[in-house]
């Protein structure tokens, strides 16, 4: 195969995804005007923020056709019949393709770098990535672990789509989002933990892969433990990520449910999580008992600080009662004053105050 071929096809990739990236969006636009409420939730993304719907539209069209391309590879089983020393010319024009999308990805990623918190992470594993195709293609051999990479971006269409329905404002125990995330996980598992294992087996059943060069035999050993921890950690959170939003969705139906019940008859027990909710049940709270208070009519008396908002004038039998509440209590106390015009000097006056 020559090179000059890999470097045009390798240079179109990259060029068609900086093409998608800034005339994609533009061009479909208007279609992003409909009733729907998620074409009107895109449209106030692209408003605020046109970079990362971008992006999420570039990546999105190129791992499907990259997944599909593993999927029409793995059916013709020209890869598995010599997985290690030989690969035809169109795998490695489909690695050409792959090679400058995640070359395209990491210049992205590395602008967008603001915006995206894992880019660390997701730099790594794109250098990584990069690294490997480059042998691949140099070398033309080890034609089955790019097939694998090929197959691995099943999983992330759904990744990618879970994490951009969230910045369109999706809560996360949403059915969509919950699809996504089901999705995701059920690719994970498939081809990111069973398909490489299964198909890594067969060939080195089959085949011997210490005859090839020693540059891609070490990525050979390379990915099978690099790849072995990122696809394990991958189904891992995939599916922390999936009983989380079942759970949630499971107590918001269940509360859902007793609060219908509730509302319909007020009489009957309510279970929720294993709790009986019973609303006919008896109060137990006690009867405030009335508060008496004396207070002498003296003209020098003065109440204590804490109820010094009640301010006695002498004069006979006038009574002046200055109250105020504040405003956090959650009743206003009833005050029945009581004037004793006793023969005695001194008058008392009781405030009964049911507090």
């Amino acid at each position: 195969m020559p090179t000059s071929t890999l470097l045009l096809i390798f240079s179109v990739s990259i060029n068609v995804s900086v093409g998608l990236f800034f005339f994609l969006v533009p061009v479909f636009r208007r279609f992003f005007t409909s009733r729907w409420i998620l074409c009107q939730r895109v449209s106030k993304l692209l408003q605020e923020n046109p970079s990362l719907v971008r992006k999420f539209f570039r990546d999105e069209i190129f791992t499907i056709f990259l997944f599909l391309c593993g999927i029409v590879l793995l059916i013709s089983g020209h890869t598995l019949n010599d997985p290690f020393l030989s690969t035809e010319p169109t795998v490695l024009y489909i690695f050409a393709i792959y090679l400058g999308h995640y070359v395209y990805k990491v210049l992205q990623d590395f602008l967008l770098r603001d915006k995206i918190p894992p880019f660390k992470i997701n730099l790594l594993h794109h250098l990584v990535t990069i690294s490997t195709y480059m042998v691949f293609l140099y070398y033309q051999q080890n034609g089955i672990s790019g097939l694998n990479g090929l197959l691995f971006e099943g999983s992330v269409i759904f990744v990618d789509l879970a994490t951009f329905l969230r910045r369109l404002g999706i809560r996360k125990n949403d059915y969509l989002h919950i699809s996504c995330v089901l999705f995701g996980f059920i690719f994970a598992v498939v081809f990111r933990a069973l398909s490489p294992l299964l198909i890594l087996t067969i060939s080195l059943l089959k085949h011997n892969p210490l005859k090839m060069d020693y540059l891609p035999l070490g990525f050979f050993f390379m990915n099978i433990v690099f790849f072995s921890m990122t696809n394990g950690w991958l189904v891992k959170s995939s599916f922390e990520s999936l009983r989380r939003r079942i759970v949630t969705r499971r107590i918001i139906n269940e509360l859902a449910r007793a609060r219908d019940m509730s509302s319909f008859s007020p009489d009957r027990e309510a279970r929720v999580g294993g709790l009986v909710l019973n609303n006919s049940a008896p109060s137990t709270q006690s009867t405030r008992q009335p508060l008496s208070i004396v207070i002498p009519s003296n003209e020098s008396f003065r109440l204590a600080p804490p109820v010094s908002n009640v301010n006695m004038n002498g004069g006979g039998d006038s009574l002046v009662s200055n109250l105020t509440t504040c405003r956090h209590e959650r009743t206003i106390p009833r005050f029945d004053v009581i004037v004793n015009n006793t023969p005695s000097t001194t008058t008392s006056t009781t405030l009964t105050s049911f507090v």
